[in-house]
């Protein structure tokens, strides 16, 4: 699988820092990971995942 191949990924809410990170790492645009709700609800444990497919 290539990033190309990828067309969205909705992480858990712990770094936009660490997912900038990833997305350098994997030379892929960051637009392509999900990180609205670290700013505005921040981790939520096991419940980031399902909040975050939700919005």
């Amino acid at each position: 699988m290539t990033t190309n191949e990828i067309s969205y990924i909705t992480p858990h809410n712990v770094s936009i820092l660490i997912w900038r990170r990833v997305a350098k790492f994997m030379n892929m645009s960051i637009e392509k990971i999900f990180l609205k709700n670290i700013s505005e609800i921040a981790h939520c444990f096991g419940a980031d995942m399902p909040i975050n497919i939700r919005d």
